[in-house]
Order: C-alpha cells, then sequence, then structure tokens
C-alpha cells in the first residue's frame, strides 16, 4: 500500500512544482526550464505507479523493493520543495503538500487488528437475524438453577453478523427489563485481564475508572455485580486458554442467579471452553437464499425494490450466490454496485471480480480487499494513515481530520471550500472505511519515544535531524514540564499535540517558528499561563485548541493577525489591557475583531476587564455555532461597572446555536437574546442580579434551557408573551426539550400574573425532562404533560399539582400531546418538598410508565387521611397504572406508618429500599389480604433500614426467590 503514498507524494510535488512556475516567484535564471523538466520526470513517475499497486499486491519483489527506493527519493523531494515553497510564499498560504514520515511501515510488516465494537444497533435494519435473535433471548431468559451465572456463547465466521445479534440481543426490551444491570466489552485478541476488568467496570458505572492495582480492581468488579442480576457480554473473544477464561470467569459467579455472559467468537473451540453446557453454544449460520437475496436488494438498489430489468435481477441472483450466505460480504458488494444498474458493469463484475476474488466461502479478506481497491485514491491514502494507531484506539474524529490535513491527503475542490469540511464529509460518507476495517491487517505504529512513563524532555533535549521531516507531533497525554526550544527544527510540522499535560506552564517562543503549522492542540494543560508571545508569525495556524486551559492569564498581542483560525477555543481577557492601555504583552477583546472564519464554539473569559466589547466584532462571525461569555467573576466578587453595556457589544452572529452567559452582574439580560432564531440551547448561570430575562417562547428551535444561581430573579418573563392570551396564534416554546431552574431563591412565577388568569396557563408541548431545585417559592409555571424525567427538590409542589390537575382546564387551543397529563413520565425524583401532603390520586392514575420513583424528605408526606394517600395509589395497582415501575425508593418519610396493600401489585418491581422511616412497622405475622411480598416475583434488591419499629422481617419475604 506504499504505492498510494508514492502516487500522493507524486502528485503533490506536481502540484508544488505547477505552482511555483505559475506564479513565476523569484525563478533564477533556468530554474523554471528545470523546474518543467522535474515536472515532467514526476508525471512520469506517476503514471509508472498506476501500476505498481497492483504488481505490489501479486508480492513482485523487485517491484516492492523498486518502490521502497523510489519513496525515499519523493520524500526528500517533497521536502525540498516544501523549504522553497515556503520561503518564497512568505508564509502566506497554508501548506498542503505533506508526506508521511519515513518510518511508515509497508504492506509486509502487519498483524491482525483489534477493532472496538459497541451495544448499539438500529434493530429494524437488521431483518435477517430475527429468528437467531428470538433463540438467544430464549436462551438468556432460561431460568436454569445449574449455576448463579450461565456462559451462552455464540460461534461463526468472520462476517456472519455475531457482534451484530448480541447487539440486537442487548437492546431487546426484554432483555432491558429482565437485567438489573447490561454491561458490554470488546474483547479482541489481547485476553489481558486487568484491561477486561477495567472495562467491565467502565461498563458497569459509566465512569471512568482510576489506575488500580489488580487485586483492587477485582474487589471494584466484585462489588459492582454483587448480588445483581446482570447481562455481560463479551465480544469477539480469540483466547484459547481454558486458565485465562477461568480466571475471569470466578471473579464473575457472585451476580444474581439468572446472571447471564454472552459470548460471541470465531472459533468453535473458545465456545466449547467458555460454555460448559452443550445447549447453551448456538452456532450461527450463514443465510439462506431468501434471507440473501432480501438483504442484497435492501443495500444494492433504491428503496430496496427489484428492478424491473429481468436480466440484471439473473446477474444480481448469481452475485448473490456467490456471496455463501454472509450478511458483511453481500453488504459489501451490494454498496460497490448500488447506483449503477448497467447490465455490462454487472456482468463483468460478475465474471471478473467475482471469480477473482470469492475463491472461498470462509475467507473474507478478499472481499475487504475488494472494498479497499474500490476506494477512491484519497481515500486510500486516509485508511492507510488509520494503520498507524495502535491496537484498540478509539480515534477522534475531529484528530483524525486534522492529521490527514497535516499530511496534505486533503484537497478542496475549489478555493472557497475549506479542508476541514473535506475531511467532515470524507469521515461521514465512507461507509466503506467501516467495511475495510472489519477484522482486516494493520500496521504497527510509528513509535517515537519508548518510555510511556513521563517524558523527559527538559535539560539538553534536541530534536535530532532524523525528525526535521516529521509532520505530526502527537504528545498528548504525555508528562512533561516543557518543550525544548530547538522544537522550531520541525520547519514542516503541520500538527502538535500536547494536550491534557498538568505539568507545562509556558511555551518556548521558539515554537513560533512553525511556519507551516496548522493545528495546536493545548487543551486540558491546565497550569498553562502563557502562548508564545509572538504567536502572531503562525499565520498558517488554522486551530488554536486552548479549551480548560484555566490558568491562561491573557492572549498574546498580535493574535488577531491570524486570519486564518478557525479554532479558537478560548479567549482570555487579561487586566490592564484595554483599548487605553497599551503595554503591548497581551492584547485586548479587540484581537477577535477579524477573526471572522472561527468556527464551533468560543469562550471568552473575563469579560470583567472589558471597557469596550463591540470590538470584538462578534456580529461578523457567522460560522461560530457556540458562544460563551463568561465574566470571570469568583464568588465573593460583587462588583459591577458596566455589565449591561458590555453585553449588549458582544451581540453574536444570527447564527448562532448555543449560548452560555455566565457570572454578569447586570440587571437586565439584553434583549438580542430573543432574536437569535437558531438557537438551540440557552444557558444563563450564577447572574446573582438579574432580574430581567426577555422573552424566549417564540424561539422556533430551543431545545434546552438552564437557568442558575439567579439569586434576584423573580419572574422568568415579566409579562406574557401573545401565546399567553385568549387567542394565541403560536406555540409556546415550540421544540424546548429541557428545562432546569437550580438555585433561584426568588423566583415566584414564570409571568406577573393575576390568579385569576391561571386557568389559561399554556403547556410545554415538547418538554421531556425537567428540573426545578432550590426554589423554594415558586409557585406557579407553565404545564408540562409530556414530560418522561422530573426532579423536584426544595421546591414548591404546587406547580406539579397544577399540571396533574388543571389539564383539563387548559385552554384548548395550547398544543401539547394527546395522551393523557404525565403518562409519558418513566422518572420521578421528589425530595425535600416541606409543603407535600397530597398528591391526587386522579394524576397519579395516569404514570402508566413510571420505571423509577424516588421519594425522600417530604416531612408532611403520609400514607392515610390528607397525604399522599399511597395507600390508595397502589390499591389502584389493580388497574395496571403502576404497572412498568422497577426502582422504588422512600426515604426519610416521619409520617409513614406501613406499607400501602398495593404494594403487591407492582409485579415488575425489582428494587425497593425503605430507609429513616421511623413509624414504619412491618407486622411479623400478615394476613394473606395485607400481604404485599408475594406479588415482588422480578425483587433482586431489598433496603431496609433506619426503621426502629422494626422487630422482625415480615415472614412473606420468603416469598422473594429472585433475591
Amino acid at each position: 500500500m506504499a504505492e498510494v503514498i508514492l502516487f500522493d507524494a507524486a502528485g503533490k510535488i506536481l502540484e508544488v512544482l505547477g505552482s511555483l512556475v505559475a506564479k513565476e516567484i523569484g525563478l533564477a535564471s533556468g530554474v523554471k526550464d528545470e523546474i518543467r523538466q522535474l515536472i515532467d520526470t514526476v508525471r512520469t513517475v506517476k503514471a509508472i505507479l498506476h501500476d505498481a499497486e497492483e504488481q505490489h499486491s501479486k508480492k513482485n519483489e523487485e517491484v516492492t523493493v523498486w518502490l521502497q527506493r523510489l519513496k525515499d527519493a519523493l520524500y526528500d523531494a517533497d521536502d525540498l520543495l516544501d523549504d522553497y515553497y515556503t520561503e518564497f510564499q512568505q508564509l502566506r498560504e497554508a501548506m498542503n503538500r505533506n508526506t508521511l514520515a519515513k518510518e511508515l511501515p509497508d504492506k509486509n510488516r502487519v498483524e491482525n487488528v483489534e477493532r472496538e465494537t459497541h451495544s448499539f444497533v438500529h434493530a429494524d435494519k437488521v431483518f435477517w437475524r430475527d429468528e437467531d435473535k428470538n433463540n438467544v433471548i430464549r436462551l438468556l431468559l432460561d431460568s436454569d438453577g445449574r449455576e448463579n451465572v450461565l456462559v451462552i456463547s455464540i460461534f461463526g465466521l468472520g462476517g456472519l453478523g455475531k457482534t451484530t445479534l448480541a447487539q440486537l440481543v442487548y437492546n431487546d426490551q426484554n432483555i432491558i427489563n429482565h437485567f438489573k444491570l447490561r454491561m458490554w466489552v470488546c474483547v479482541c485478541e489481547d485476553f489481558n485481564l486487568k484491561i477486561i476488568m477495567e472495562k467491565i467496570i467502565k461498563s458497569a458505572t459509566r465512569k471512568e475508572i482510576e489506575k488500580l492495582e489488580i487485586d483492587q480492581l477485582q474487589e471494584c468488579l466484585r462489588k459492582e455485580i454483587n448480588g445483581k442480576k446482570y447481562l455481560l457480554v463479551l465480544d469477539d473473544i480469540w483466547n484459547e486458554n481454558p486458565g485465562m477464561w477461568d480466571k475471569l470467569k470466578n471473579l464473575l459467579v457472585n451476580g444474581a442467579r439468572g446472571s447471564k455472559i454472552l459470548v460471541t467468537t470465531r472459533s468453535e473451540q473458545i465456545a466449547k471452553i467458555t460454555s460448559k453446557f452443550s445447549s447453551y453454544v448456538y452456532p450461527l449460520r450463514d443465510l439462506d437464499e431468501n434471507k440473501s437475496w432480501s438483504l442484497f436488494l435492501q443495500i444494492a438498489f433504491e428503496h430496496g425494490i427489484e428492478p424491473k430489468d429481468s436480466k440484471l435481477v439473473t446477474f444480481a441472483r448469481e452475485i448473490v450466490a456467490k456471496c455463501g450466505g454472509v450478511p458483511l460480504v453481500i453488504i459489501t458488494i451490494g454498496h460497490l454496485l448500488y447506483g449503477n444498474n448497467n447490465r455490462d458493469h454487472w456482468l463483468h463484475f460478475r465474471d471478473n471480480k467475482m471469480m477473482s476474488i470469492i475463491k472461498n466461502e470462509s475467507d473474507i479478506l478478499p472481499i475487504l480487499k475488494l472494498s479497499y481497491d474500490h476506494l477512491p485514491l484519497h481515500l486510500k491514502q486516509c485508511f492507510i494513515y488509520c494503520a498507524l494507531f495502535p491496537k484498540g484506539y478509539k480515534i477522534e474524529k475531529q484528530k483524525l481530520i486534522y492529521l490527514w490535513m497535516a499530511q496534505g491527503f486533503l484537497q478542496a475542490s475549489n478555493e472557497n471550500q475549506y479542508l476541514e469540511d473535506v475531511g467532515h464529509n470524507t469521515v461521514d460518507s465512507s461507509w466503506k472505511f467501516q467495511t475495510v476495517l472489519h477484522g482486516v491487517t494493520h500496521v504497527r505504529t510509528l513509535l517515537l519515544f519508548e518510555s510511556n512513563a513521563f517524558l523527559e524532555l527538559d535539560g539538553d533535549f534536541e530534536f535530532s535531524s532524523s525528525s526535521i521531516s516529521l509532520r505530526t507531533l502527537d504528545f498528548g497525554e504525555l508528562e512533561f514540564k516543557k518543550l525544548p526550544r530547538s522544537i522550531d527544527k520541525l520547519k514542516h510540522l503541520r500538527y502538535l499535540n500536547i494536550s491534557y499535560n498538568g505539568y507545562i506552564v509556558a511555551l518556548p517562543n521558539s515554537m513560533s517558528r512553525l511556519w507551516n503549522l496548522e493545528t495546536l492542540d493545548l487543551s486540558n494543560c491546565l497550569e498553562l499561563k502563557e502562548l508564545p508571545r509572538d504567536i502572531r508569525k503562525l499565520v498558517n495556524l488554522r486551530h488554536l485548541i486552548n479549551e480548560e486551559c484555566d490558568s491562561l492569564v491573557g492572549m498574546p498581542y498580535g493574535l488577531g493577525l491570524l486570519t486564518n483560525l478557525l479554532t479558537l477555543s478560548l479567549f482570555v481577557v487579561s487586566k490592564g489591557n484595554s483599548s487605553s492601555s497599551r503595554k503591548r504583552k497581551n492584547g485586548g477583546i479587540e484581537e477577535l475583531n477579524g477573526l471572522n472564519n472561527l468556527r464551533g464554539e468560543l469562550k471568552i473569559k473575563n469579560l470583567k476587564y472589558v471597557e469596550n466589547s463591540s470590538l470584538a466584532n462578534l456580529k461578523e462571525k457567522q460560522f461560530l455555532r457556540s458562544l460563551i461569555l463568561n465574566w470571570g467573576r469568583s464568588d465573593g466578587e460583587e462588583v459591577e461597572e458596566n455589565d449591561e453595556v458590555v453585553l449588549v457589544g458582544l451581540e453574536p452572529n444570527p447564527n448562532l446555536k448555543e449560548i452560555t452567559i455566565s457570572s454578569f452582574l447586570g440587571v437586565k439580560m439584553c434583549n438580542w437574546l430573543s432574536f437569535l432564531p437558531d438557537l438551540t440551547s440557552i444557558s444563563i448561570d450564577k447572574c446573582k442580579k438579574c432580574q430581567y430575562i426577555p422573552m424566549l417562547d417564540q424561539l422556533p428551535y430551543l431545545k434546552s434551557l438552564s437557568l442558575r444561581f439567579l439569586y434576584d430573579l423573580e419572574y422568568i418573563s415579566q409579562e406574557p408573551s401573545n401565546n399567553y392570551s385568549s387567542t394565541p396564534s403560536t406555540t409556546f416554546f415550540p421544540s424546548l426539550e429541557e428545562l432546569t431552574l437550580y438555585h433561584c431563591p426568588k423566583l415566584e412565577e414564570w409571568w406577573r400574573i393575576d390568579d385569576d388568569d391561571r386557568v389559561g396557563l399554556p403547556s410545554f408541548p415538547c418538554l421531556s425532562k425537567l428540573r426545578i431545585e432550590y426554589c423554594p417559592n415558586l409557585m406557579s409555571m407553565p404545564l408540562y404533560p409530556s414530560i418522561e424525567e422530573l426532579t423536584l427538590s426544595r421546591t414548591s409542589s404546587k406547580p406539579l399539582g397544577q399540571t396533574m390537575m388543571l389539564m383539563n382546564r387548559v385552554d384548548p387551543s395550547t398544543s401539547f400531546n394527546s395522551s393523557a397529563p404525565l403518562s409519558t413520565l418513566s422518572f420521578m425524583d421528589i425530595s425535600a418538598i416541606p409543603d407535600l401532603e397530597s398528591l391526587p390520586v386522579e394524576g397519579m392514575r395516569n404514570l402508566t410508565s413510571l420505571m423509577d420513583l424516588t421519594i425522600w424528605s417530604c416531612p408532611r408526606l403520609t400514607q392515610v387521611h390528607h397525604g399522599i394517600r399511597l395507600d390508595l395509589l397502589m390499591d389502584d395497582m389493580q388497574s395496571q397504572s403502576l404497572r412498568n415501575l422497577y426502582s422504588l425508593k422512600l426515604y426519610s418519610l416521619p409520617k409513614l406508618a406501613s406499607l400501602p396493600k398495593g404494594l403487591r401489585y407492582l409485579t415488575s418491581l425489582q428494587d425497593l429500599t425503605v430507609n429513616e422511616c421511623y413509624q414504619l412497622e412491618l407486622p411479623e405475622n400478615e394476613d394473606e389480604d395485607d400481604m404485599p411480598w408475594k406479588g415482588f416475583r422480578s425483587l433482586n434488591s431489598l433496603e431496609l433500614s433506619g426503621l426502629p419499629k422494626l422487630v422482625s422481617l415480615p415472614k412473606g419475604l420468603q416469598y422473594l426467590t429472585s433475591l
């Protein structure tokens, strides 16, 4: 595959040479003729390379040696021309004529790739494995009691869809309801016990774990699964050592009875090692003729409809017959043939491509080679570059695009097209990448340094002459205190990453001589205080990624000259660098004035130091999608000078999608917030004196609204909008899905309205997630009938009661779902609600989707009389209103005296917790009618604590066979 890189290198050289001749940049007498002669020579080389790949793939050793020598020569020529072009262009145009480092291995140095899998799949698009899915589900739900934890193994040839089948099963609703804990781990070739344990814990907790020793890991693992009925998928196991498997299995046996492990593997031997019982070994077969044809139709023909051309259908069926019933082969070939219904093309494919490639139904790699052969040249070199990453490495999309740019692999079709957009299109449209990467061989990554610990770059370290040709240098997540000054020797460098470094404080000013640098990634360099003072010389810099560099004290003067910048994550305004104060060490906010190509997210910090904010010229930055305006005040800093004037001058472009305003101390939020039509997210945080927020309810695309720590806010809007009237003409918050009200202690209502007007309260038509905390005076707000997740803490219960009881009086023209109010609610957490005495039983009966209910620290809540009437609520379970509830937690309810009789009807309940209910009694002997425990067929977790009146456990616990 090295010939692909050579072909590209030759193309780049031609591009540079042609540019030099066309622009006649200072060419001395005779030099122009020599360049033209060199162009002819390189064109000849490029033409020869057309045939080289075919010869190289046939393992022609002479061609291989010739390619290696040619590679060295072309790399040297490319470096020389890069120097020449840089000098004569005077650093005014971005350089895109790069090659891979000389150490890039060729095809003869390969090993098996370890792919990374995940648990998600579109079930409706995988119709050809429905029967297998149902069979495996039956095995997983089997109540065989021979062992606490049973292993089911799926085995079959590569490409049959073992991982896809496991994904289908994993996401089936019956499986989700049956297992309290589900985990997915991709194992692959390296059966490293420690790594596998880390992956299991991470999947179980959904959190990154600290670096632990293996003994600490096993304790943590066993704690996470102890007593829980779990499903663990171990995808793509290659280890045939029974001893290694037993070591892992022994750590997994303390799950609850009924737990299952689902293994996928290509080896029948491994399937038998992992599954003790032959009935739990599931062989995955190839697809039959009908399913193969149905799958091919969906992939190869538009809308999955069989073409009317009978001859073409005949060719297609013959091609499918040669695919051996292997889904991956069918999908791959279907994609290759899609969009071309020419008979001759299909006939040629059947008689030539298929005959030469598919010689053995079990051999998947030739099909993958076919996918590679059909990649366009620019995609081939991008694909080969991915081989530099180590096994199991998750390649971040944006980083990969920057690396491709650094190597010159991306080419714009016109001068107005950004290379970054080309890269995004390359990744997004390259379904073929996924196909080729499935089980394909890969090249070893190039290691610049052998040490994986602390990287010692201090002292007399110098970059050697062998490093001079580097285009990419990635020190990400390595720990070192400073970069050597000799970094300026890397004059061809396009990409430099020193992210996630907790030691580096400053960057050497010699970096400013990296004239070709396009991407500088400094993200999460938490101690970094200064950027290179002459950063303005990096005229080709396109991406300055400095998010989470919280110690930066300012931005160097002259940053605004970098007009090629597309990414600037953080701009820090420094004290004493306003437009009227010119010490010129750091620039003021006017440095942003001309940076109108900025994209993505921009955070401006320390706006408290700004005098003339209009100099930032944000309104002209049409490509910005997210803007964070932070005044940079600490909690005790209350001085407000001209915040409102500054905010007015920071009006962004109408194309903005997301905005966050933080630590602003003005009273009034400016009106331009209402006139950003494309906004999808608004967050107003720690604006402690804010009393006025403009009307936002007509923003058509607003999905998320968060108001936090607004201590003086009494009303979210000072007056009702047009929607809040007798004749509404538009929908109230038409797209809002998430709303957070947090620590707004003076907030009373949404608007200033009279009690008589509350009958017409509008509703949020799309709101699915609502969080209200520390808003004790909030007595009224719009209704939320379509909510799915509800968290109420230290607030009034009245808004919830309004939604439950006033729905029948809502203005009929107000838009909301036609289903009963709160019928979509699946999660509800109610805590520390001091006035909660009752919730209407009529409203609670609508909670047919509720799965998780937590109530705690509600001192007035009781089972009887004027309380929540849990007895009536639970007795009503015979009507199946809480049939889906699987978790019920009751904490600190001092008036709760007994558990309701209706608990018996919660047949889906898996987790019951009752804690610090000091009046609660659980009689030891219960009448048959009063006993709730018999109905808990699915209960696998029961916690009873802080119950002083509990003398002994009820006898009914004997029925809890799942505990």
